[in-house]
């Protein structure tokens, strides 16, 4: 008992000692003095990751993201009645296993217009328009070497629009009539303009190639989603 409280006694000595050490060896002159000069090099710091995380904040594309949850029963009041079961029950695993299945995606998908990408040109990244896009690309006859090269698209009017793409070291450049399928080197296009005042404003803005689009292996695109 006289031995626990002598531990005791010295510990607390012990601690004492420590703060009173600490006291004695903690210069506050010294502290503000060395804070003092490096409160610049503090503020660059907050300065820079400021920027960065607002830099990040506004030149990086939105991610948008989208989730659904699909409630499947089976209410049958009249078996549930007679406390019978009926041979036509529905197997609710194999509706499950049809709704992850491949062809319901690519059925669902297919309700969706995934064969043309619309672009625009930004001050700091290009931005996918998907279906604010001022024209819309009809395509046919796609050769494959051009899934996902960007056809830029300039319109000299309403009417009237030149395109121009790059495969390899080839440039491949053709006007195009709006309205009217037009071969292109690799592709057949319809062009239809929807609002040319939007697009006049775009490339007052960005002189050179301010749209482009692309075509897209929609197959890729099912799977990408699967």
């Amino acid at each position: 008992m006289y031995n626990q409280g002598a531990n005791g006694n010295e510990g607390v000595s012990r601690y004492k000692d420590r703060i009173s050490n600490f006291n004695q060896e903690f210069d506050p002159g010294l502290f503000l003095l060395i804070a003092r000069k490096s409160i610049w090099w503090i503020l660059l710091f907050f300065l820079i990751t400021g920027a960065a995380g607002w830099a990040y904040l506004r030149y990086t594309p939105p991610h948008f993201e989208a989730n659904t949850t699909l409630q499947i029963t089976v209410q049958n009041t009249a078996q549930k009645v007679l406390n019978v079961e009926s041979i036509y029950d529905q197997d609710i695993a194999a509706e499950i296993e049809i709704l992850r299945s491949h062809s319901f995606v690519k059925s669902a998908l297919s309700r969706i217009n995934l064969e043309v990408s619309y672009f625009a040109q930004g001050k700091i990244l290009n931005y996918e328009m998907y279906t604010a896009s001022p024209y819309t690309v009809e395509v046919r006859d796609v050769n494959p070497v051009l899934t996902g090269i960007p056809v830029y698209i300039s319109f000299q009017s309403a009417s009237k629009t030149y395109t121009s793409y790059n495969l390899g070291k080839t440039t491949y450049q053709k006007p195009v009539e709006i309205g009217v399928w037009q071969k292109l080197e690799h592709a057949e296009v319809l062009i239809t303009v929807h609002d040319f005042t939007r697009i006049s404003y775009q490339q007052n803005q960005f002189q050179e190639n301010p749209y482009f689009f692309t075509f897209n292996n929609v197959q890729s695109v099912i799977n990408h989603y699967q």
